[in-house]
């Protein structure tokens, strides 16, 4: 202790020399390593963290885009405001329920409830509905072009796999 003020390595009882003698070299080593310990600990709980993080907010969204595409789909005025030119109000209304089933497989895929082997099940049901593969040959491209990362992409090679197998096997 010095001046009242105890060294960085000396708790205040060690200071006052009701305490262990300073730690050795050893000790040191060994405290460095449990401190790094906890901060990797820390650093894996809050890269924890914001992965729920961002898993909720994909399924906040998910959850907005379901209900637009439910309105999109049933409210005449809204069909009518967001169908394509060439598509009749109908099908384009079929093409908004398509999407919907596609991003709600595309949420869980991401999230992690959903495998690639069972996203594949799952692809492989949809599209043999043929208003899937009818809206997959229509606006894939558009899919392939907005992804954002290795997931989507691995999401998009997984449905265009099992689109070009029912096309195949339809034929």
């Amino acid at each position: 202790m010095r001046d009242g003020f105890h060294t960085p390595c000396q708790s205040p009882l060690q200071a006052a020399g009701n305490g262990p003698e300073l730690p050795t070299k050893g000790h040191l080593d060994e405290d460095l390593a449990r401190s790094r310990h906890a901060c990797h600990n820390r650093s894996r709980t809050s890269g924890t963290a914001e992965r729920q993080g961002r898993r909720a907010l994909v399924l906040q969204a998910t959850g907005m885009h379901q209900m637009f595409c439910k309105d999109t789909a049933t409210v005449p005025e809204l069909r009518e405001a967001w169908t394509v030119e060439d598509v009749p109000a109908e099908e384009y209304a079929k093409f908004v329920h398509a999407n919907r089933s596609l991003a709600f497989l595309s949420a869980k895929f991401r999230v992690g409830l959903l495998t690639p082997r069972t996203l594949r099940v799952q692809a492989r049901a949809a599209t043999e509905l043929p208003v899937f593969r009818a809206y997959w040959e229509r606006f894939g491209s558009f899919r392939e072009a907005e992804a954002e990362d290795r997931t989507d992409r691995r999401f998009n090679e997984i449905l265009d796999t099992e689109h070009r197998l029912a096309t195949d096997k339809a034929t």
